[in-house]
């Protein structure tokens, strides 16, 4: 009964695994952009990307949202799409909170990137990989102070992105402090 159950899992979590990480809609259509709004933090999410709240682990409930962070899905529908989708995390810290840079010295062939100016601020960052993870890492500070870094995973089994896609810049153009 158990190899039954443990099968008929495993072949769902297959067929899951198999949907299209694409960005049309029927009817060949690309999907319009849609505002996501985390409470501290809104990003504009391009067609063919889906917005999932990213929980907060140190609120008393931990399965509600935390209001600092973004996950940003390319052809994602659900949060099982984070293990096979491309993604970017935006992670919010307001002005009295001292962002530290991360530090390329916790990862594998890490190379610093050239500097993005997109949404009146300019982002540093570096690429490198993390246990075989290809990933890019970013940050900025507004006007304001609100910081922002952005954890970016840019190659998953169903697709890839670079921090030069079209859709990738206009995220990154968008990413700003809720006031």
């Amino acid at each position: 009964m158990m190899k039954k159950l443990f099968a008929l899992m495993l072949a769902i979590l297959m067929l899951m695994s198999l949907a299209a990480c694409g960005g049309e809609e029927e009817g060949g259509k690309k999907a319009e952009p849609t505002e996501y709004n985390a409470g501290n933090v809104k990003v504009m999410v391009p067609g063919g990307w889906k917005a999932l709240q990213v929980n907060d682990i140190f609120a008393e409930d931990p399965s509600s949202a935390d209001p600092d962070k973004i996950n940003v899905v390319k052809g994602g529908k659900t949060d099982a799409d984070l293990f096979t989708c491309p993604y970017i995390q935006i992670s919010h810290n307001d002005p009295s909170v001292t962002m530290v840079p991360p530090t390329k010295d916790f990862y594998d062939n890490a190379e610093d990137l050239e500097p993005i100016t997109a949404g009146g601020m300019t982002w540093t960052g570096f690429k490198a990989e993390s246990l075989g993870t290809k990933i890019a890492i970013l940050w900025a500070t507004d006007a304001d102070g609100h910081q922002f870094q952005l954890s970016c995973f840019v190659e998953a089994t169903k697709g890839s992105i670079k921090v030069t896609d079209a859709d990738f810049l206009e995220i990154l153009g968008s990413v700003q402090a809720v006031k």
